[in-house]
């Protein structure tokens, strides 16, 4: 690494081209604001080279990798099979939710229901499908790291790798969430969007990628909502002297991003309230906020214990207090045979 400080402009510019071609890395220091910037190792021409064809090489590399698997090993056990069952049992007219557990939410299934409408129940297609799901995820994470750093060696690293490792076959959704969920929320309120209008755009794409996020599954979605409220919360605050100016811009853009939310849910809810599960689909909704809650305070009442009970309460445990006087007993959660607490019904 060479280091040079006070070399005149001109001087300077002559290093960053001749770093291009040899790889090395300078750090220019300013002396008015005391920034640094560190120029890439990699030489320009590489680097050019995938700032303009990574994501194009990215999607032949997730063609070629999973093409050379994508028919092996087709269990009809575990979530390959139950994801085929379920969605053949939706196009077949079951009702999800009110006639059938499905375990996530609707757009877990209907994307394959709508396959099968083309090919018919086929385990390999959903097999396809899930690995598309997967290449899909590599490209986002490719688009997140090159807009958050620059870098498209880094990007196409961070890329490569998650279309290597999947993860789990058929339950690919999972990483397909916190990446979607990551880049809308970055581009929406994190890196410079160039304009108010582009600011709105991306905060509104934020709202509607959320909105698929609790389609699929709403337990990691809850978690990600966390998120996003906190950085909404925080944007005005992200510049110095800047708050009221960004609020002009937070707030239209939040009004859209809610629009958008809405928009994205509008037709699930108008086709599940068409098919006589309408109720049912908004329920769980709050029974898994019931559920977090829950949980929360199971976790709080382990870290600070319940106070001692008074002497009445004793008493009346014992039966010596007619309970019809005092508040209900809450029936106490058992334990299972693992340790954990039996969750509500």
């Amino acid at each position: 690494m060479v280091i040079l400080d006070s070399l005149p402009v001109n001087l300077r510019e002559s290093c960053r081209q001749a770093s291009g071609k040899v790889g090395i890395v300078l750090v220019f220091g300013n002396r008015e604001n005391h920034k640094v910037e560190a120029w890439k190792a990699l030489p320009s021409a590489a680097e050019a080279f995938l700032q303009r064809w990574g994501f194009a090489l990215l999607v032949v590399f997730g063609l070629l990798y999973y093409g050379a698997y994508y028919n092996c090993d087709l269990p009809l056990t575990g979530e390959a099979g139950s994801n085929a069952l379920i969605a053949q049992r939706i196009r077949e007219g079951w009702l999800p939710i009110k006639g059938m557990f499905v375990g996530y939410n609707l757009m877990w299934f209907y994307p394959l229901a709508g396959i099968f409408e083309i090919t018919g129940p086929h385990l390999l297609a959903t097999r396809i499908f899930f690995l598309c799901l997967s290449t899909l995820t590599g490209l986002l994470g490719f688009l997140l790291v090159r807009r958050a750093t620059g870098m498209a060696w880094l990007a196409a690293l961070a890329g490569g790798l998650m279309v290597l490792m999947p993860g789990a076959i058929y339950r690919n959704y999972m990483g397909f969430l916190a990446t979607l969920a990551a880049f809308a929320l970055v581009r929406g309120y994190v890196v410079d969007a160039g304009t108010p209008r582009a600011r709105w755009l991306w905060m509104g794409f934020a709202g509607a990628a959320l909105s698929l996020c609790f389609s699929i599954r709403i337990e990691p979605s809850l978690l990600l909502a966390v998120v996003w409220a906190g950085l909404v919360v925080l944007y005005p605050l992200g510049v110095r002297g800047e708050f009221l100016s960004r609020m002009k811009i937070l707030l239209p853009g939040t009004v859209l991003a809610l629009v958008c939310f809405a928009a994205v849910h509008a037709p699930l809810v108008v086709d599940a309230s068409r098919r006589g599960f309408g109720k049912e689909f908004l329920a769980q909704y709050s029974q898994f906020v019931n559920l977090l809650r829950w949980e929360l305070l199971q976790e709080i009442e382990r870290v600070v214990p319940p106070k001692p009970a008074s002497p009445s309460a004793k008493f009346r445990d014992l039966g010596l207090i007619p309970v019809s006087l005092n508040k209900p007993i809450e029936p106490k959660a058992e334990s299972s045979r693992d340790g954990r607490r039996a969750r509500p019904e």
